[in-house]
């Protein structure tokens, strides 16, 4: 079966026998970018119906390693992890190296110098069995009272995109000027972290390895993904009390850990919702009705938890995260304490929040990890693999860890460095598959060593070459970057997917289209710098088949690019998109534009196409007539 009669079937499937075209209707048509080419519609792919729907609150409980989101179309729930947990290397033992420099004294003691820490992090996506999906179903059965109309809910991935990671608690672990707050992670699943270790922190995490599983956690490592989620036009109106809400949460951990710490579940929320309105703390109503087919009281907790993450957010310590002891199941770990702000209210302090949702916009989700349990249970003949001490003066250890993508194929990483006499010397590790990241290794063991001279002065820095090879027909390429030696080491990590292209386009010019019949062109290309050619795909735009009210149909544009093709500037190569109507009471119309690189989603009308913001984060907007914006805040 060739690929055209694949696209035949899966439109065959998607609008239930119906026929894609009209008998007079044209199924040829020129290329946007080049009129020269013909693009045939009928081999086109089609775009898929993903996103969130915001009217419904999460559903998740205390036991639960996944959160779940419902979305727009028929059935289908989104699920994306809470907790991370310690990735495994190709021989299936933990991702996690912690190399200990010492220097022998005169007397025959030792003194810790500081040392190298490097770990992988895997945020499991995959599908769980039907024991799991079925008590997910149970639960939002529960919670919503919502039933699969097809026997079943379509579970799925959680788009997400544009993460960071941000490492907690090993400040006073770490050698100065080191970056451990919002690292770009792209959109991997299986991240890498390398960081150079003082005296202390070497001694610590060297010691936590093998240690008997009684670990007290201490570090937290948080990531921060985009998703985007939709709340049809209405208008909201909130109030209540600052003081009443700061002391709830003050005083309720458990509420703070419903909304922040990652774990806890909806039952607790439902719980908060009710103390809040009860006490006067903040009361969220709809002002008029709600949108046509959305239940008002779900929208209300959606929009209540919302909010409650807004501004009691403000009243949050981000450099206060601590690990917490989290349930764990299946292998997950994780969790995280958040503590409030020394902040005083008078008893006549109060919300006034006004907001008409009116876009989609953008939301965070939340991923916590903690190693040091699993760390500490390493059986003890494998400590040596993962708790490696240096003793001779003439070697540093050097880690380099690269995080997974699914663009690319394989790493090839060299490191070269220049001794006191000017000698050149390579450390030529072992390629990597790119599809899982790894820490570095050397003929199979995990590290490399920086090699020089008794009685020299060690080289001050380092070159790192990663060959990047993308899966063919894409050209890859080499970065490199030029890392410091420290007296204890050195660390690198690699996080290639960042510069993986991942912009949602949601098609919103279909929003309360009643024309079964009306199809829309849509193309995007993306031309780099010569010789590499462009990358580019199209795809059919149509309604929702089931006429579902508020199920936009979208498309991920997808593609690698170079590290050197983004400029602070904005003088580099950005994406051509295109929308051409071509049937039913869309035929004619047409919108055009450019994408940046890095853009996490935008959204098409006929009239433009904007990058979606953050909306209701950080600051609230009102939208009135003629898009013009009123920010405000509360």
């Amino acid at each position: 079966m060739n690929k055209s009669t694949d696209v035949k079937n899966v439109f065959k499937s998607l609008l239930g026998g119906k026929p894609l075209f009209l008998p007079d209707d044209e199924t040829t048509v020129p290329d946007a970018f080049d009129p020269k080419k013909q693009v045939d519609l009928l081999a086109s792919e089609p775009p898929v119906f993903n996103l969130v729907d915001g009217t419904v609150a999460i559903a998740t409980d205390p036991s639960m390693p996944f959160v779940l989101f419902k979305g727009y179309n028929q059935d289908t729930w989104f699920y994306a992890p809470r907790w991370g947990r310690l990735a495994k290397n190709a021989v299936g033992r933990p991702a996690f190296t912690v190399s200990e420099r010492v220097k022998k004294n005169l007397d025959g003691s030792v003194t810790t110098l500081g040392g190298v820490l490097s770990f992988m992090v895997e945020l499991v996506v995959e599908l769980p069995d039907a024991t799991v999906t079925d008590a997910w179903t149970r639960l939002i059965k529960t919670l919503y009272n919502l039933r699969p109309s097809s026997g079943k809910f379509n579970f799925q991935p959680l788009p997400m995109s544009n993460g960071t990671m941000s490492v907690y608690g090993l400040n006073s672990y770490v050698l100065p000027g080191q970056k451990l707050t919002d690292i770009p992670v792209g959109a991997s699943s299986t991240i890498a972290f390398a960081i150079e270790l003082n005296d202390v922190g070497a001694d610590f995490l060297y010691s936590l390895v093998g240690a008997g599983g009684n670990a007290v956690p201490q570090v937290a490592v948080l990531f921060n993904f985009n998703y985007e989620r939709y709340v049809p036009t209405c208008k909201i109106h909130g109030y209540g009390f600052k003081k009443t809400t700061f002391d709830y949460f003050s005083e309720h951990v458990s509420a703070r850990a419903n909304y922040w710490g990652l774990w806890g579940g909806s039952y607790d929320r439902q719980t908060v919702r009710a103390d809040l309105r009860r006490t006067q703390g903040l009361t969220i109503d709809i002002v008029g009705d709600p949108p046509v087919g959305i239940e008002k009281q779900k929208l209300i907790d959606s929009i209540n938890d919302i909010f409650i993450k807004l501004s009691v957010g403000e009243w949050i310590k981000p450099e206060s995260i601590q690990p917490a002891n989290a349930s764990a199941p299946g292998g997950y770990f994780g969790g995280v304490s958040y503590a409030m702000k020394d902040l005083h209210f008078s008893d006549t302090d109060q919300f006034t929040i006004d907001y008409t949702f009116s876009k989609i916009e953008k939301e965070i989700h939340q991923v916590s990890f903690s190693f040091e349990q699993q760390v500490s249970e390493i059986p003890a003949a494998d400590i040596p693999k993962h708790a490696i001490l240096i003793e001779d003066d003439d070697k540093l250890p050097l880690s380099a860890t690269f995080s997974a993508s699914d663009m690319i194929s394989q790493y090839g990483v060299n490191c070269t460095y220049t001794l006191a006499n000017g000698q050149t010397r390579m450390i030529k590790f072992d390629p990597i598959d790119a599809k899982k990241g790894a820490i570095a290794s050397v003929n199979g063991v995990q590290g490399g060593v920086i090699q020089f001279p008794a009685h020299s002065p060690k080289p001050s820095s380092a070159q790192m070459e990663v060959t990047v090879d993308f899966s063919p027909p894409l050209t890859g390429y080499k970065h490199r970057e030029v890392i410091r030696i420290e007296d204890v080491g050195a660390a690198f990590y690699f996080h290639p997917d960042t510069y993986v292209q991942r912009t949602q386009v949601f098609f919103v010019f279909t929003s309360g289209s009643n024309d079964t019949t009306a199809r829309a062109l849509f193309q995007w290309r993306y031309v780099p710098p010569p010789p590499r050619a462009p990358s580019s795909a199209y795809i059919l735009v149509l309604p929702d088949p089931t006429s579902a009210l508020y199920n936009l149909p979208t498309n991920v544009i997808k593609f690698p690019f170079h590290t050197s093709d983004w400029k602070p500037d904005g003088s580099g190569p950005t994406i051509e998109v295109s929308v051409s109507g071509q049937t039913g009471r869309w035929k004619g119309k047409k919108v055009s534009g450019r994408i940046n690189l890095f853009d996490p989603a935008v959204e098409i009308d006929w009239d433009g196409i904007r990058t979606i913001s953050n909306g209701a984060r950080g600051a609230f907007s009102l939208v009135i007539p003629g898009h013009e914006l009123i920010k405000g805040g509360f």
